[in-house]
């Protein structure tokens, strides 16, 4: 379709060849440019999973006093402290107990310490995560001489 042509994305429907029987989506696409990071429903889904998760567990930092280091700059402690706890909060909410996890491998919790706070009461963090493969297409190849 001219859709598909013009590098969008879209859900189908899709019959498979062989023994598996029955109509299938062709994947959990969203209407959105292939090459975006929400391109897939279940990158979404990750990403407002870390989100609640992140804003749960920071939201009891509001309105408390945090360490600075005589530039305004935020002390060290503090950073270790929120960074190590958003990584516990994700890896809890996201990857114990959870089989297959919804994330792969160790999430990231930025804090710049550059940052003044004291100056603009606000905190800044990046966080990142790696998301599940999730494999849209399987091929198959003879490797008989």
């Amino acid at each position: 379709t001219a859709l598909n042509t013009s590098g969008y994305c879209y859900i189908g429907l899709t019959q498979y060849p062989g023994t598996v029987a029955g109509t299938f989506f062709t994947g959990n696409a969203m209407f959105t440019l292939q090459s975006s990071s929400y391109a897939f429903m279940n990158d979404n889904r990750v990403w407002d999973n870390v989100t609640r998760i992140c804003v749960g567990f920071y939201t009891q930092y509001l309105n408390s006093e945090g360490l600075v280091n005589p530039d305004g700059t935020i002390a060290s402690l503090t950073i270790l402290d929120l960074q190590n706890g958003g990584v516990a909060a994700i890896v809890a909410g996201m990857i114990t107990g959870i089989n297959p996890p919804h994330i792969s491998g160790t999430p990231s919790v930025i804090i710049d310490p550059t940052q003044k706070p004291k100056a603009t009461n606000t905190l800044l963090i990046a966080v990142s995560t790696n998301g599940n493969a999730i494999f849209r297409n399987i091929t198959i190849t003879n490797t008989n001489n």
